[in-house]
């Protein structure tokens, strides 16, 4: 949009250029001096708006740039995401087989303590 504004006005000032030289080429009232005092104030305009015209191409590259290093950093930051999500998951499933094993070991250990006590009972018994 910038590049576009200022190549319309580096185009008006190209079309003034072209129009003052031919008004002073047919001898538009004007003195010589006058002439060259016109033509000069024009290429200081025309080089001033292609100067003009450079900056903005230049901040449109960097506004790409930066565009396009928003976008990595945007898919790297989905990236870690989804790896995020997987380690979330993973943990959940470590944090139900621990608690599975800490049931069963708890059942165990009652088995034992059951066994253990059968046993004494039973000799006691005899």
């Amino acid at each position: 949009m910038f590049i576009d504004l200022a190549l319309k006005e580096v185009e008006r000032l190209t079309m003034r250029r072209g129009k003052a030289q031919a008004a002073a080429a047919e001898g538009g009232g004007m003195g010589e001096e006058e002439k060259q005092e016109e033509l000069q104030e024009q290429w200081e305009e025309f080089d001033e708006a292609n100067i003009q015209s450079e900056r903005i191409k230049e901040r449109q590259e960097d506004i790409n740039e930066i565009e396009t290093l928003m976008t990595e950093i945007h898919t790297m930051t989905n990236d870690m995401a989804v790896e995020v999500a997987k380690a979330d998951s993973k943990l959940d499933q470590i944090m139900g087989n621990a608690r599975v094993t800490k049931e069963e070991t708890a059942a165990a250990n009652e088995n034992i303590n059951k066994g253990a006590e059968y046993q004494t009972s039973s000799m006691k018994c005899t």
